[in-house]
């Protein structure tokens, strides 16, 4: 069964939440984005109830190529090909292609994750376990940045 989808729009996502920490990604010499992470307390530890990460984008990125990546980051955390495929066409059928300059933020509740697109809600998925399942990419211990995750952490 695919998780609901429910399309509206709210107030900024970062409304009463801190940044934790932020960092960029670049390869080869290319920024390709700068990432942030906030908290209501501005510290994050796993369990936190309520965190946002927001990317701003230093290129154009297609939705397919967002979706890929996606995916193959969550083959490198081990994520069952059963998970994969259940949320696949659901970020599909959310996300747009992204143009320099434009955000995308994934704001995480307790029991739903709601994807903003320059501050605009473009749709939440109503499942408590998919928001930490999408910002593991980032977040787990086992990302295949460990730099970024320090930088959001605000480790050093």
């Amino acid at each position: 069964m695919l998780p609901l989808i429910v399309f509206f729009a709210l107030a900024s996502p970062l409304n009463n939440l801190n940044k934790v920490g932020e960092a960029e990604f670049s390869v080869m010499f290319l920024d390709i984005y700068g990432i942030a992470l906030y908290s209501d307390t501005g510290t994050y530890h796993q369990g936190t109830e309520q965190y946002a990460l927001t990317i701003e984008y230093h290129r154009n990125v297609s939705a397919t190529r967002l979706l890929d990546l996606t995916q193959d980051q969550w083959q490198h955390l081990e994520v069952p090909e059963s998970t994969i495929t259940q949320y696949a066409p659901v970020l599909q059928d959310m996300w747009p292609d992204i143009e320099k300059g434009d955000s995308l933020t994934i704001k995480v509740s307790p029991d739903s994750s709601q994807f903003y697109h320059n501050e605009t809600v473009i749709g939440a998925i109503e499942d408590a376990r998919f928001g930490k399942l999408f910002t593991d990419i980032w977040l787990s211990p086992d990302t295949s940045a460990p730099r970024i995750r320090r930088d959001l952490l605000g480790q050093d």
